[in-house]
């Protein structure tokens, strides 16, 4: 698959890398993320997992992983993936998508 990158004026949205694992363990270990998700990060070895199957299905060609970052501080403050990737019918779904809540809501520009 080629590079995808996404962005507006708030977020920038680039592929997701092994390299990211400090970034996200920095901020996925907040439990209110995951009150009301299908899966739970709870430890440094659950974000291994994450973002190892996560590449994993990237190579298959199947999902496309992209951490989320934020334009103003550069920082990464969640993740988002398209999945279900149909190349046949031209089609994929959006989801696994999560933010910290605490990262966006000091800023005075918007709210979470």
């Amino acid at each position: 698959m080629e590079e995808i990158d996404l962005q507006n004026e708030i977020v920038y949205l680039r592929r997701m890398t092994v390299e990211d694992l400090q970034a996200i363990s920095d901020i996925a270990l907040d439990t209110r993320i995951w009150t009301y998700t299908a899966f739970h990060l709870q430890s440094l070895s659950d974000i291994k997992e994450y973002i190892k199957k996560a590449l994993e299905q990237f190579k298959k060609g199947s999902e496309y992983p992209f951490v989320i970052i934020e334009r103003q501080t550069g920082k990464i403050v969640g993740c988002t993936r398209f999945y279900n990737i149909d190349f046949t019918h031209k089609r994929l779904a959006i989801g696994y998508t999560w933010i910290n809540p605490c990262i966006l809501a000091d800023s005075n520009e918007y709210k979470l």
